[in-house]
């Protein structure tokens, strides 16, 4: 199979020459392009510098990372995409790995690999869809409280140790091997969510459509988890508040938002008093918990429709 690589950038300059070099050692990738969206770190001439090979497209602005996926998509003509984040490692075989998983069915449109952290751990990596129980089972702390319960824990899976392939409803958008032509059926991303949900978003479409998504823990990718949406957290978690509410309405419907907004409300309405108390015993702490308050009070405010 002909397959291209899209890796997408922010400020990550030397985890993306980290991930061009692991890139450059995997057999059967027949383009590369990096979309680097406005890094003021010299990301894009790094990258032109250490891979000459790679198409580099320097976005004058943030695009988010559905928006860079399709500017990158679009740059390609591949059978098969394989979506990466700049703070992902391929190890040896990893690409191919995702590629025979892709082969062997054809009704298969999305592969996603086993994320690990730098340490080795396993990063949780597909999911069920969200729903309105799943919301209320992580903000109650009833997912983490009981992990291996297969309804308590469903959104994660976290009941299951991720050790065999199968068929799941979405994968993180972290390393995603996409069939073009079901791109081609279904669309592309949906440039409306700025950051989170949109990888969601397009397992949804796809599955809707017929066609199935696999995790395949043969492939083992390495992910420096938040690399970039770290730099700016609390805008990142009202990223994704605001990308869940978008799923929401899209999917299932207004009223279906308005209850999720009901449960953000309810739930960092809650966690508000224990931070601030925090605050105030826990002055070494103060950094952090300053970020959490902004944190609960912007969601609050977003739940209620009272920030844009």
């Amino acid at each position: 199979m002909d397959v291209a690589i899209c890796i997408v950038s922010h400020n990550t300059r030397d985890l993306l020459l980290a991930c061009l070099d692991s890139v450059g050692r995997q057999a059967g990738a027949s383009e590369v392009v990096v979309v680097d969206s406005a890094s003021t770190d010299g990301s894009a001439e790094a990258a032109r510098a250490a891979f000459p090979q790679a198409k580099v497209i320097a976005a004058q602005e943030n695009l988010g990372f559905g928006a860079g996926c399709n500017r990158g998509i679009r740059a390609t003509k591949g059978e098969a995409v394989l979506l990466l984040n700049a703070d992902t490692r391929l190890t040896a075989g990893a690409l191919e790995a995702m590629v025979r998983a892709l082969c062997a069915d054809e009704g298969v449109a999305l592969v996603g690999p086993r994320l690990v952290r730098p340490d080795g751990s396993l990063q949780r990596s597909c999911h069920a869809f969200p729903t309105l129980a799943t919301a209320f089972f992580g903000y109650a702390g009833l997912s983490k409280a009981f992990p291996r319960s297969r309804l308590l824990g469903r959104y994660d899976m976290s009941w299951w140790d991720h050790g065999e392939r199968r068929k799941v409803d979405w994968v993180s958008g972290a390393c995603m091997l996409v069939r073009r032509s079901a791109l081609e059926q279904v669309g592309l991303f949906d440039e409306g969510y700025y950051m989170y949900a949109e990888e969601c978003d397009l397992c949804f479409r796809l599955r809707r459509a017929g066609y199935g998504v696999v995790y395949e823990p043969a492939a083992e990718v390495v992910h420096h988890e938040g690399a970039s949406t770290t730099q700016r957290w609390p805008e990142m978690v009202m990223a994704s508040h605001r990308s869940t509410f978008r799923f929401f309405r899209k999917h299932y419907g207004r009223g279906s938002e308005l209850a999720l907004r009901g449960i953000v409300f309810a739930g960092n309405l809650a966690r508000l008093p224990a931070a601030a108390v925090g605050w105030v015993v826990r002055p070494r702490a103060r950094g952090e918990l300053t970020q959490r308050l902004a944190i609960y009070r912007g969601a609050v405010r977003l739940s209620l429709g009272l920030e844009a």
